[in-house]
């Protein structure tokens, strides 16, 4: 009886034991999953940041290295989501030298599990205040009234469903498309233009982007 007794208190040491070992695993896993979670989130919020502000830099100040400024975006946007960007590819700011803009892109609360490789987001992006100089054509005369100057057309602010991809092979995320779904009035917004720089495709290798300013 007393064997039996000594037993059954072993086999309950042997089972507190190892219920305690699987509840700090437990732990241990659900703290890595946040980690990574986490850390997973907030890389995919920088870099939709970042390619936005690339992209209207590149729409609105074009870089003298075409190639350069291409190979950036190529680092934030898939092919496919290039080619078929209208605004990138249009020339409603050709006629003007931009001198100052405020761009923001402002992303909703969402997870982005450490598994994924494909994910969805929604993106308010507003450009603003863009202040620009027509370039004269050749032979053409500007009038002294710089109010009499035509002004850049505005930008068309709006929400956007922006689907991105995990790169397999560099683990990094890129923009596979973006879908417009909603314009946003940004007529009462308290007016901040920011100066726009030299390009940022030029001042390093891989995607920096100026701030929010840009």
């Amino acid at each position: 009886m007393a064997a039996r007794d000594t037993g059954v208190k072993i086999a309950k040491g042997v089972l507190y034991v190892l219920l305690q070992i699987g509840v700090a695993v437990l732990i241990v896993l659900l703290i890595f999953l946040a980690y990574y979670t986490a850390e997973n989130t907030m890389n995919v919020n920088m870099m939709v940041e970042d390619a936005f502000a690339y992209r209207a830099q590149a729409i609105l100040r074009p870089a003298e290295d075409a190639s350069a400024e291409m190979e950036t975006l190529r680092k934030l946007f898939t092919n496919t989501a290039l080619a078929r960007d209208e605004v990138l590819h249009s020339t409603a700011y050709d006629d003007f030298t931009i001198v100052s803009y405020y761009e923001q892109a402002d992303i909703e609360f969402h997870i982005v599990w450490p598994w994924d490789t494909r994910t969805k987001v929604t993106v308010t992006e507003t450009v603003r205040d863009i202040m620009g100089d027509p370039i004269p054509e050749e032979g053409e005369e500007l009038p002294e009234d710089k109010s009499l100057w035509p002004q850049p057309e505005e930008w068309e602010n709006g929400v956007y469903e922006v689907s991105l991809v995990k790169d397999k092979d560099a683990e990094i995320w890129k923009i596979s498309g973006f879908e417009f779904k909603e314009a946003v009035d940004v007529s009462e917004m308290v007016p901040e233009p920011i100066v726009a720089e030299e390009s940022l495709a030029a001042e390093s290798e891989s995607p920096e982007p100026e701030g929010e300013g840009q």
